[in-house]
């Protein structure tokens, strides 16, 4: 797992991610919100729905230790912690 060195989170539009190895990811916030990892979004997923509302807006990033962010959203969702991993993988889909 290669640490980040940069965070931006623009609230309504996308989250930037700069890493140690040289390679900048950037996410859109849609894209983010929809592929929290927790249970209950694998769930709503898993049912063929979509998590969240349209146009979401994250409201706070948080580190979670060196694993990745927490990411507070509009819709009152807290609990996925978005690995620098899955960050990775997501900043490729755009």
């Amino acid at each position: 797992m290669i640490p980040p060195t940069s965070i931006e989170l623009e609230r309504s539009v996308r989250l930037r991610v700069g890493f140690e190895d040289g390679a900048e990811i950037a996410v859109p916030i849609d894209l983010l919100r929809s592929s929290c990892p927790c249970a209950d979004c694998r769930g709503v997923r898993d049912r063929g729905d979509r998590p969240g509302r349209p146009d979401p807006v994250a409201l706070d990033a948080e580190l979670h230790g060196s694993y990745g962010l927490s990411i507070v959203w509009d819709d009152g969702h807290r609990t996925g912690i978005y690995s620098w991993d899955l960050l990775r993988q997501l900043g490729r889909i755009r």
